[in-house]
């Protein structure tokens, strides 16, 4: 609110759709008027675009030169919204806040490392902790958990391997719900 106050240009990068929407909605009801850059959503010419990261890309990055459309507020200084900023070195990512003119860039994320293991600081200068889980926790936004998994295993008997999982479901979980993490679609099947 305060970049808009500033005439400020926002432009605030999402990874999925539903989290297009969901930013939108949260700023209408702060009163922070904006569009919505996505694929069959017609734009409005608000301060504030949401914008899907993969629609920019495919408008902006990815065509020649000649069938490019410009970005939201190219020509301005924006203030740059990464939202699951984990996702910071995505070419679909950087190549969009590159082709900004010295733009405020910010990320928000609850993952602070990139895929490949390495931390944000070649993205980032700084570091805010905004929440942590103990206070989310604290204040019931939430729940306790407990995290359970078995040691180092032998993945090339997935028999041995399923075995081994249903054993400690039933040990650990026993008739609760449960969520299990599997290393592909075919693992879990």
């Amino acid at each position: 609110k305060g970049a808009v106050e500033r005439d400020i240009p926002v432009v605030y990068l999402a990874n999925r759709i539903d989290l297009v929407h969901q930013p939108a909605e949260t700023f209408w009801k702060c009163e922070i008027p904006n569009g919505i850059v996505r694929a069959d959503v017609p734009q409005d010419p608000h301060r504030v675009q949401i914008c899907s990261k993969d629609t920019l890309y495919e408008r902006c990055i990815k065509p020649s030169e000649q069938f490019r459309e410009p970005l939201p507020y190219e020509s301005a200084r924006p203030l740059v919204i990464i939202d699951e900023g984990h996702i910071s070195s995505q070419e679909t990512v950087w190549s969009l806040v590159e082709r900004y003119n010295n733009p405020w860039v910010v990320c928000f994320t609850a993952t602070p490392i990139l895929p490949n293991g390495k931390g944000l600081g070649a993205y980032y200068d700084r570091k805010v902790v905004a929440a942590t889980y103990s206070g989310l926790k604290q204040i019931g936004l939430l729940a306790e958990m407990a995290c359970y998994g078995p040691k180092p295993i032998d993945l090339t008997d997935m028999r041995q391997v399923v075995g081994r999982a249903v054993e400690h479901w039933r040990q650990w979980a026993g008739d609760r719900k449960t969520l299990v993490f599997c290393r592909s679609v075919a693992h879990s099947q």
